[in-house]
This record gives C-alpha cells, structure tokens and sequence, in this order.
C-alpha cells in the first residue's frame, strides 16, 4: 500500500508567532494570515525548519485506489495522525505546517459526504500540537 513521505526542509524565513487561542481553521483574513503579518517578520531571526505536505485527501484510496464506490477514509485519518504524531514529536518543532493541494477528495456540491471529510480533517489536525501553526492551500 502507499506510505506517507515526509520531507523535512531546512530554511531560512521570517519568526512566526501565533495567538494559540485562534481556531486553527480560521486565521487566513484579509489576504494575511494571523502570525505571518508583514509587520512582525521584518528581520531574519536564524534557520529553522517546517513541513511541506501535500493531498490528504480524504476519500480517495478508497474510491480510486481500490475502486470502491462512495468508499470511507479511514486509511487517510490513519496515515494523516500517523505524520502529526511524527511531527509533534520533533525536537524541535517545526515552525509551521504547510499543506499544499486536494486537502478532501469530494468536490463542493456531493454533501453530506464532502462535509464527513472535512469534519474528520479538522478532527484529525486538531491534534497537531498548538505550537505548531498549521497553513493549508
């Protein structure tokens, strides 16, 4: 079966602080996000590093790998906790996690089950330690 690769990158950017009474969920506004403004990450402070992932997307090993209809995501819950509990473990921490593409396979419009997902996503992102701001494109 398909494993999660983790890549770890060393990089150098600007300090990020974030208000962790925020909703995780919540913090992109007004084309900023909450902890990345511009006006508090105006100097490099030293090299850290952050995790880059891509296409959790709830749904989809079932539906497509194994050719199930209307299939579950129970693989992706699994292999996603599995990566957070890897990430939160790190000494030291990330500085952010990023996750880049299909975040859920179900497109707007085939609810309930589109909503399922994304209830299970932020479910399982929850747990991502609070230190650890998490940005999703």
């Amino acid at each position: 079966m398909n494993s999660i690769r983790v890549i770890i990158i060393t990089f150098c950017i600007f300090y990020v602080k974030c208000d962790q009474n925020d909703d995780r969920f919540k913090r992109a506004v007004n084309r900023t996000y909450i902890g990345f403004e511009k006006e508090n990450n105006t100097e490099w402070r030293k090299t850290f590093h952050f995790i880059q992932g891509a296409d959790t997307q709830f749904g989809m090993i079932e539906t497509f790998l194994q050719n199930k209809t209307d299939g579950g995501w129970d693989e992706e819950i699994q292999l996603t906790a599995q990566a957070i509990n890897e990430w939160n473990a790190m000494t030291p921490k990330p500085k952010f996690v990023v996750i880049c593409g299909d975040l859920v396979d179900d497109f707007p419009g085939k609810e309930p089950r589109r909503s399922r997902q994304i209830t299970d996503f932020k479910k399982v992102f929850e747990k991502l330690d609070n230190d650890i701001p998490l940005v999703l494109l």
